[in-house]
């Protein structure tokens, strides 16, 4: 059988997937290199157990960790998704010792990360979960007083009680009515300003839950802090009692052989309980690099690696596609560099993937988005230069602009391609995502692209050597 050439190739490409051919202009392709694979060097691998969407910056860091203000819940296995969120906390967790052996910051919250938040949940007393009006935190401590390090700074033993249920409180009225309802149960409610003055100079940062409310209770001054001891039934009463009656959920149980299973979640109280430790602790630049995986390289010498937050990188992968899509006889979609470089840097901001230039205009030619001169061909119709979600079945995805088109594969090959052991140059290698399906059903999909990609990265050498 004879060999195809590279032009047939492509035209045998288009044919299958559009159904017809595609005109595809010889100058082009008669420009594209004819020799074989000269790439070898990897300066980026992606490491599939470090965080793709975190940003090594300890600053940065911090604020992303603290503005998670909802809770963060454990995923169902077979649908589970990356989150930037569950990155931050797996994060945190590893820098705090709570390892992660097997998975690492994959941004899964899967049983291994799930282990691990039960584990720092135990240790550091945090067993409410969710906001109960008037209440900012509910903690059943199940330590002896004086070995609670999550409470004492010093080890002071304050009283010989040895376990306790922490509030604090944002309502004088919901304060009032649960000290009511803990000493009609016979259970002792200390350890604050309505009962003892305790000094705050003994109290981790001098925590607002050892402040008081205006006005008295019974004569005493009202603490926006209560710890309640006594019968352990009692405790369990009055904890369930808070949960239905003020907090309008369900009842809790302290019974740890109970055989169900619920899924774990991280609250914004463990959160601020994380900030708090790892601020103590210290966090440097080089603990977050052994976690973090910032792919900023197209893993190959045929990629072309720019600054996307830099005027001057940012310029430079705009003319690149600008001067390649201008050699293309026919742009249906008005396409222009500045819509992938604006792309490019979205992706890169939001994900710490960087799409180089030749990948992305490698698939544009390959998929039609450009160069294809049938004004109702599917690219155009949809709007979707890339094709994504645009099925061999016929289901299509129609996108209200072509820059929104642009941006839905810059977000896919960044979300679902790129990362997770896997670079762009490993995507024309192989141009299977991290579920191992191919994004093209066509065999030599893979050889077309990176064919494209070299006689971009062509052009790209031109301009950066013309500066």
């Amino acid at each position: 059988m004879k060999k195809r050439t590279l032009k047939e190739e492509i035209e045998r490409i288009h044919t299958i997937t559009y159904g017809k051919k595609v005109l595809v202009e010889d100058e082009t392709l008669n420009k594209i290199l004819l020799g074989t694979n000269t790439q070898t060097t990897t300066s980026t691998y992606d490491d599939p157990a470090k965080a793709d969407y975190v940003d090594d910056d300890v600053t940065k860091y911090f604020n992303e960790l603290k503005s998670i203000d909802h809770s963060v819940t454990e995923q169902v296995l077979g649908t589970m998704q990356y989150q930037k969120e569950v990155e931050l906390i797996q994060i945190g967790l590893i820098l705090l010792g709570y390892e992660l052996p097997i998975h690492g910051v994959d941004g899964l919250f899967g049983p291994e990360t799930a282990a691990a938040v039960r584990k720092y949940k135990s240790e550091n007393n945090i067993l409410s979960e969710e906001y109960i009006p008037g209440i900012d935190e509910m903690v059943w401590n199940k330590m002896p007083w004086g070995m609670d390090k999550g409470n004492k700074v010093d080890g002071i033993k304050w009283s010989n009680h040895d376990t306790h249920i922490h509030f604090g409180f944002t309502s004088s009225d919901t304060a009032i009515k649960v000290i009511e309802k803990a000493l009609s149960l016979g259970l002792r409610a200390s350890e604050n300003h309505y009962t003892t003055g305790v000094d705050k100079t003994v109290h981790v940062n001098n925590s607002f839950h050892y402040d008081t409310f205006d006005g008295d209770f019974n004569g005493k001054k009202l603490g926006r802090g209560l710890d309640v001891s006594g019968n352990q039934n009692k405790m369990a009463e009055l904890f369930n009692w808070v949960s239905t009656e003020i907090g309008n959920g369900e009842s809790v149980t302290m019974d740890a052989s109970s055989d169900s299973y619920e899924m774990e979640s991280v609250s914004p109280e463990m959160i601020e309980s994380m900030v708090d430790q790892l601020e103590t602790k210290g966090v440097t630049k080089e603990e977050l690099d052994k976690l973090v995986d910032k792919v900023s390289t197209g893993g190959g010498d045929i990629f072309t690696d720019l600054d996307l937050t830099t005027e001057e990188g940012y310029k430079m992968y705009s003319e690149i596609c600008d001067v390649f899509i201008k050699s293309k006889t026919t742009n249906l979609l008005n396409i222009t560099g500045d819509m992938l470089a604006s792309s490019a840097k979205r992706t890169f901001e939001k994900r710490n993937k960087y799409i180089p230039p030749e990948l992305a205009l490698g698939q544009l030619a390959a998929e039609g988005g450009i160069g294809n001169p049938d004004t109702n061909s599917l690219q155009v119709r949809t709007k979707n230069p890339f094709n994504v979600g645009n099925m061999d079945d016929g289901s299509t995805i129609d996108h209200s602009s072509v820059q929104s088109g642009i941006d839905a594969y810059y977000n896919l090959i960044a979300k679902d391609y790129i990362g997770k052991g896997r670079t762009a140059q490993d995507l024309i290698n192989n141009f299977v995502n991290q579920k191992n399906l191919r994004y093209a059903g066509a065999p030599k999909y893979e050889k077309v692209v990176g064919s494209i990609a070299r006689q971009v990265n062509k052009i790209a050498k031109t301009l950066q050597n013309s500066i």
